[in-house]
């Protein structure tokens, strides 16, 4: 590519990720557990959010919540993400609209369970988000 080209000097907002393994069957996973993805810059506007299953859950009936440390659901809606679909992607219309005003720790959390603690089951988290000072407000 020829410098000054937008692949070298992109126009327009560009696409940023945050990415987490999760280890349902891991002896620290217990109800209501949080875990830290990552933290998002003020003016952040979510454009997607990606679950891929590595590992076949096992144990019980379990949902992954994705928010902040304050709120566990205020990024996905109140289902969750169910662990035993393979794949799921959550779109701007599934996704709660979010004002980022300010830097935002974003948390992953395994809720729902029943009496019997997972033994197993691994999912990739992939956040999608762009930034702008326009969504700051």
């Amino acid at each position: 590519m020829a410098v000054g080209t937008t692949a070298r000097k992109p126009e327009g907002l560009q696409i940023s990720f945050l990415e987490i393994r999760h280890d349902a069957g891991d002896a620290t996973d217990t109800n209501g557990t949080q875990f830290l993805i990552g933290t998002v810059p003020k003016g952040t506007m979510v454009v997607a959010v990606y679950k891929k299953q590595n590992e076949a859950p096992t144990g019980g009936a379990r949902q992954l919540w994705i928010g902040t440390t304050s709120a566990k659901s205020s990024l996905i809606g109140a289902a969750g993400i169910a662990e035993g679909t393979s794949t799921t992607v959550q779109v701007p219309t599934g996704l709660k609209s979010v004002n980022f005003t300010q830097d935002t720790d974003l948390y992953l959390t395994q809720t729902g369970m029943t009496t019997t603690k997972p033994s197993a089951g691994i999912f990739d988290i992939t956040i999608a988000y762009v930034v702008s000072p326009t969504f700051a407000t």
